[in-house]
Formats: C-alpha cells, structure tokens, sequence
C-alpha cells in the first residue's frame, strides 16, 4: 500500500513541494538555523548572514542550509526580492545529483521559498534555468522520500511523491498557465501509477 504526497513544480519558479519527513536528526548548522527561525526571523537573518560571509568555511550542505533558512526568514519579512537573489544563489550550489540528505531536504526547501516568494511578487524570476537539473534535482527528493523508513509503520506501507514540472515558454506571462501546466504534469504522474517524476510536454 502506498500513499503519494502531492507536488506540483514549475521551473521557473513556482514550487508546491510535501514536507520531507524523517527521524535523521539535522546537522549542527541546520539545527542551530532551525532553532532560531523558530524563534525569530530577524535573527535568522542575521545568522544565516553571518555564516555566508565566509563561505570558504562551510560545507556544500551547510551552505545550502544557511540560504534555505535566510530564503525562508526574508519571504517571512515581506522581502521577496531579497529572498528570490538568495533562493538563485543557493540552489545553483546544489548538485544535478546527491545522495546527501540534507542536500535534498535544504534544496526542496529552496524551491518551495523560491516559489512562494515569485507567487507573492505575482511575477517571474529565474530560481532555476536547467530544467535538466531541475528534473534530476526532483528525482532526487522522489527517491529519498520513496527510501524513508518511518519507526511503527509497516514496510509495505510506504511514503511516495508525484510530481509535475514545467518550465517557463516564450509568450508565458500569466504565473496561472504555468501552475497549470505543472498541475496537469502532476495528473498524469499520478494516472501514470504514482512515485514518479513528469516533466510537461513529455
């Protein structure tokens, strides 16, 4: 028996992504950012600032936890410009292809900021041009969530994730055309049997 997570994508870039569920626990960085957006948003931004300023000394997946969470606190704010520049830079510091966890979790966060804060400013904005990389990007978070293994459920049970992806076309100007292509993407991912990736137009 499998139950399929809803997620409807469109590069570029209005993301709808489920929340990733897992018992790993977070890596020091992202506990210590996740603990103070909890708390506060202001001082996310600030950490998250702070720890970008030398990036030479964090790893990939820290990285990339530091402009989830500044993505995150900023859209908070009401700062969608400023959180659409950082939700680009970082998810182009993510890999075509990782087996990281955190990598997946923090890059499925970006995505999601990225496209709430484009459906916010009611426009465009480039969060991710290779709809490629996109796809493998999505592939990517499909096969982690198909992997959990949740403590007290059967294993026959399992947790998948439909997914529809567009990307962006000449004569494109109405952010509704591009959540609909996405939407009727996410159908036939679905209708296909579920746990799987469409790419629209494939």
């Amino acid at each position: 028996m499998s139950r399929s997570a809803r997620a409807a994508l469109v590069i570029v870039p209005v993301v709808a992504l489920s929340a990733m569920t897992a018992g790993a626990q977070k890596a020091d960085i992202g506990k210590q950012l996740n603990d103070a957006y909890l708390r506060d948003s202001n001082e996310t931004v600030q950490m998250a600032q702070r720890l970008l300023q030398h990036p030479e000394r964090l790893s990939a997946t820290d990285a990339i936890a530091a402009y989830s969470y500044l993505c995150e606190a900023l859209s908070d704010l009401g700062r969608y410009d400023d959180a659409l520049v950082h939700a680009r830079t970082g998810t182009a510091m993510v890999p075509a292809r990782t087996a990281d966890y955190y990598q997946i979790e923090y890059a499925a966060r970006l995505l999601a900021c990225a496209g709430y804060a484009a459906k916010q400013k009611q426009r465009f904005t480039e969060a991710m041009t290779d709809l490629d990389h996109a796809t493998k990007l999505l592939e990517d978070i499909r096969a982690a969530i198909a992997a959990l293994r949740i403590a007290g459920v059967p294993d026959d049970y399992r947790v998948a994730l439909s997914a529809g992806l567009t990307g962006r076309r000449s004569g494109d100007d109405q952010l509704d055309t591009l959540v609909k292509r996405a939407d009727e993407a996410l159908y036939a991912a679905k209708n296909a049997g579920r746990n799987r990736v469409v790419v629209d137009g494939t």
